[in-house]
This record gives structure tokens, C-alpha cells and sequence, in this order.
């Protein structure tokens, strides 16, 4: 059963080259599935559009936590939610979830930096992604 908190979720593929000599999911590949969840995350709320803009996030930090194994056939969605704003960075939280039987398998968190592209800087969170995150999120 999807966690309350969290207002997005997104299916995950698991493709034969996600897996290792065991047959499940290499731990390497977990932020790989944390960076497609959260490219429609940001797609879904409107601030990742077909263009890069020269101010975006680096991410500063990435944790995952282990739980359990996936494997191929794991009907496998990620739900994800900016879990807290500072002036310059954000947090996001991460659940991989089997669908089928509501089971977490890994709980994952990045910080993201805001970074002018073009000055090679950090810079504060712009207005409209503040005001963007803080609704879709309930802030």
C-alpha cells in the first residue's frame, strides 16, 4: 500500500542488465532507478521541461538503504517526495515498493544543490520551484 506522504509514484522497467551474477537488482543500478524517479517526479510537477535551463540541481549527496532483494519479474514503482527546502538545496526521499504485495524494498535520499550552470555556483532556490515543491508537496 502507497505511503500517505508520498503524492508521486513511477513504475520501474527492471531490464536483464540491472541484475547480477545472483539475479537480482546490483546495488549500483538503485541510484540509477532514483534518478529515472525523480526525472518524472520533476517532469510531473512542471519544472523539468524539454529544455535544460542554465540554473538546475547537482546532487550533493545520495543514501540508499537496502531492505530486500529485487528481482526481474518484481513489480517495482518508486515513490518519491521533496522531503524538506533550504535556500540553496532540498532533499527528496525515495521508496522502492513491490507493487504486489505493498513491500519495501529500499528507501533512498538525495540533496540537491541549486547550480548556475553558466557561473559555476551554487544559488538559491528560485521562487517558482520553492512555491512549485511547497504546494504539490504540502509543505
Amino acid at each position: 500500500m502507497p505511503d500517505p506522504v508520498f503524492h508521486f509514484s513511477t513504475p520501474i522497467k527492471i531490464r536483464f542488465r540491472d541484475l547480477d551474477a545472483f539475479g537480482h537488482v546490483n546495488n549500483a543500478v538503485y541510484f540509477t532507478y532514483m534518478e529515472i524517479a525523480r526525472t518524472d517526479y520533476f517532469t510531473h510537477v512542471g519544472l523539468l521541461k524539454n529544455e535544460w535551463p542554465p540554473i538546475f540541481f547537482i546532487i550533493a549527496e545520495a543514501t540508499c538503504q537496502f531492505k530486500a532483494p529485487i528481482q526481474m519479474d518484481t513489480p517495482l514503482a518508486i515513490q518519491v517526495r521533496v522531503s524538506g527546502l533550504r535556500n540553496s538545496s532540498f532533499s527528496m526521499d525515495y521508496q522502492f515498493l513491490d507493487q504486489a504485495t505493498g513491500q519495501i524494498l529500499a528507501l533512498g535520499r538525495t540533496t540537491q544543490v541549486m547550480y548556475d550552470y553558466t557561473a559555476n555556483r551554487s544559488v538559491p532556490l528560485p521562487a517558482e520551484w520553492r512555491q512549485t515543491l511547497t504546494t504539490f508537496e504540502e509543505l
